[in-house]
C-alpha cells in the first residue's frame, strides 16, 4: 500500500515538473515572409534559439501553422510567376517534408478555428467557380475537411453569438456590405452600412470595427461599436464611435481578455507608425504605447500580448497584469515580421 502511494506521489511530482517544463518550453515563432525565414525565440528570456530558412528564394512563405510534431507551411508563391497550390508539412527542423496538402491556388493566411482546425484563405479569384476559395484544414489528420466558395477574401475569423464566422472583405463590390460567413453551417449575416470596414472583431458577443484613413470623413481613423438590427431592410448596422484617433490607420490586431489590441499600420515598410492602443471594452479606458514600427500581427499567451512588427525585426511584449511594455529588437534587417505564433 505504501509502495503504491509512494509511486503515485512520484508520478504526480514527475507530471507536475514535466508540465511545468512544457509551460516554460513554449517559444515564440516570428516569420519574416519577405526573407523567408523564421526565428524561434525563448519566452523565458527572449533569446534567439534558432533561425531557420522556411522556403527557397523564389518562393514566398506567408504563414506557418505550428503543430505538435512540426509545422504546416503556407506558400503563396512557389516561383516568381507561379502560385502555390499545396500546403507543406515539415518536421520541427524544417529539413524533412512529411506531406503536402492540395489546396486551391495562392493560399495566403491560416486562421485558427476550434478543435485544431484552420481556415486557409486565398487571394486568387477563380473565373471557373466565380468565387474565392477557402479550405478548412484539420491540423490533426492533415486533411482538407471542407471547401468554401466565397464572394470575397476572409480578413478574419470571429466567434459571434455562438457562431464561427469568416469576415469577408467585399473586394469586388458584389456583397454590398461586409459578409459574416458561417463557416460550419448556413447562417450568414450581411453587415450593411457604408461607413464600416472589414476590420472587425468580436468580444463578449459585441462587434467592433476599426476604420482607417480611407474611410468616410466622419468615421475614418475611428473605433466603432456595431449594433446589428435584425429586422432592418437597409443599413442594418447602427454604429457608435467609441474613439477617434489622431494617428491614422488604426487596425484591430485582435483581442486579449477585455482589451481590443489596436495597432497603427499601413501594412508597408516605409512611412509606417510605431503606436499601439489597448481599448477596454468594459469601461472604455485606453492605454497607449510607443512600440516598434508597423504592428502587423499578435498572439496572446499567459496574460501577455506579443506583437510582430513589419518594418523591422522587432517585436513588442505587453504584460496585461502590469500594463508595461518591452520591445525586443533582434536585428536592423528590413522587412520585419508579418506573423507571430506560439510553439512548443
Amino acid at each position: 500500500m505504501f509502495k503504491r502511494i509512494f509511486m503515485a506521489a512520484v508520478f504526480a511530482a514527475v507530471f507536475f515538473l514535466s508540465s511545468q517544463f512544457f509551460l516554460i518550453a513554449k517559444d515564440l515563432l516570428l516569420l519574416n515572409s519577405g526573407r523567408d525565414y523564421i526565428y524561434i525565440v525563448s519566452l523565458k528570456d527572449y533569446s534567439v534559439k534558432a533561425k531557420i530558412s522556411v522556403c527557397k528564394k523564389e518562393a514566398s512563405c506567408t504563414d506557418i501553422i505550428p503543430l505538435e510534431s512540426g509545422y504546416i507551411e503556407v506558400l503563396h508563391r512557389i516561383d516568381f510567376n507561379q502560385d502555390a497550390r499545396k500546403l507543406y508539412v515539415y518536421d520541427k527542423s524544417f529539413k524533412n517534408l512529411l506531406k503536402t496538402i492540395k489546396v486551391d491556388k495562392s493560399p495566403y493566411i491560416a486562421f485558427p478555428l476550434k478543435d485544431g482546425k484552420f481556415l486557409i484563405n486565398h487571394t486568387f479569384f477563380s473565373f471557373n467557380s466565380s468565387s474565392f476559395s477557402a479550405e478548412i484544414i484539420d491540423g490533426n489528420s492533415l486533411k482538407v475537411v471542407k471547401v468554401l466558395n466565397l464572394d470575397g477574401i476572409p480578413s478574419n475569423v470571429i466567434r459571434y453569438r455562438g457562431i464561427d464566422y469568416a469576415v469577408i472583405e467585399d473586394v469586388r463590390g458584389v456583397i454590398n456590405g461586409v459578409k459574416l460567413k458561417d463557416i460550419f453551417e448556413n447562417r450568414d449575416l450581411i453587415l450593411n452600412n457604408p461607413f464600416i470596414s472589414s476590420n472587425i472583431d468580436a468580444v463578449n458577443d459585441v462587434l467592433y470595427c476599426a476604420v482607417n484613413d480611407y474611410g468616410y470623413p466622419d468615421y475614418k481613423n475611428s473605433l466603432l461599436k456595431l449594433n446589428v438590427v435584425p429586422l432592418a431592410l437597409k443599413n442594418n448596422v447602427e454604429i457608435e464611435v467609441l474613439k477617434k484617433f489622431k494617428t491614422p490607420f488604426p487596425y484591430i490586431l485582435g483581442h486579449a481578455n477585455n482589451w481590443l489590441v489596436i495597432g497603427f499600420t499601413n501594412h508597408s515598410l516605409k512611412n509606417n507608425f510605431n503606436k499601439l492602443t489597448l481599448f477596454n471594452v468594459k469601461n472604455g479606458k485606453t492605454k497607449n504605447f510607443k512600440i516598434c514600427f508597423g504592428p502587423e500581427s499578435m498572439v496572446f499567451y499567459e496574460n501577455k500580448i506579443y506583437i510582430a512588427c513589419i518594418s523591422e525585426e522587432s517585436f513588442a511584449v505587453v504584460d496585461l497584469k502590469t500594463l508595461k511594455l518591452r520591445i525586443v529588437k533582434l536585428s536592423d534587417t528590413v522587412p520585419g515580421f508579418s506573423r507571430v505564433k506560439i510553439v512548443n
